[in-house]
């Protein structure tokens, strides 16, 4: 029950640390990048934030599986989770990438801003793209810390990861820095706290192990991959109705 109220207590300072960076930097962002830079700030973060779609669900895998084979001590299952999701997350990744760099070679024809404007999106959409892409295979470990029931620990990365955003961001913008320094800290802040996530995962379960042998198509593994499936399914329609939702409010 402690664990419990401590993880309840952790969401809501999260959420509430988390509103509360949002509320006051974004109406500084604003005025340090004005109105066209804002919105090529908001151009990217919203074409790059559609690769979540390529999920495919494995969060809601990782979770069941990672929360069942814990809860049974069974290590090697839960190799294998860790083993093939990393596996999974890394061919995402090559996809992300590959898109990040078909979209900025073809920048041009896919979004027409004024050519003083351009060149600095395309740095911009490489910077977010590739620390996307960099960023899918290791956060898988944000997952196994969800099974685990380690809420206090998730929130309490995204809380320090939130305020020294807010102070790297005011600082490189004070300094004159611009859009493409606000991307590499944002995506580098997320890498960054996914790698203190992966230590906190394997301090947490010390016999957890990643090997290459894992990473095969058992009985286990399919439901897995089906999960997978399903959830990408659900996260399209949920991606779709969002989407009219907000065209239906705009128009």
């Amino acid at each position: 029950m402690r664990k419990v109220l401590s993880s309840i207590g952790a969401n809501w300072l999260g959420l509430a640390s988390s509103a509360a960076v949002a509320f006051f930097l974004t109406p500084f962002i604003l005025h340090r990048l004005g109105d066209s830079g804002y919105g090529l700030w908001l151009l990217v973060s919203t074409f790059t934030g559609y690769y979540g779609l390529l999920d495919f669900g494995l969060r809601s895998a990782i979770l069941r599986y990672v929360a069942r084979h814990s809860a049974t001590k069974d290590w090697e299952n839960l190799g294998r989770v860790l083993s093939t999701s990393l596996a999974t997350y890394s061919m995402i990744a090559c996809v992300i990438l590959t898109l990040t760099l078909v979209t900025a070679w073809q920048f041009d024809m896919l979004f027409h801003l004024p050519p003083e404007s351009t060149r600095e999106a395309k740095l911009l959409l490489l910077v977010v793209g590739i620390g996307s892409a960099l960023g899918v295979p290791v956060g898988v470990f944000a997952g196994f810390l969800e099974g685990f029931q380690e809420f206090v620990w998730i929130n309490a990365v995204q809380m320090v990861s939130a305020g020294l955003r807010a102070v790297l961001i005011v600082f490189a913008l004070n300094s004159g820095y611009g859009l493409v320094a606000l991307g590499i800290i944002t995506v580098g802040l997320n890498v960054g706290g996914s790698l203190v996530y992966a230590l906190i995962a394997f301090k947490t379960c010390p016999r957890l192990r990643v090997r290459y042998t894992y990473v095969r198509m058992s009985t286990s593994c399919k439901r897995l991959l089906r999960r997978y499936c399903t959830g990408w399914r659900g996260t399209v329609l949920w991606r779709l109705s969002s989407y009219w939702k907000a065209r239906r409010t705009c128009c």
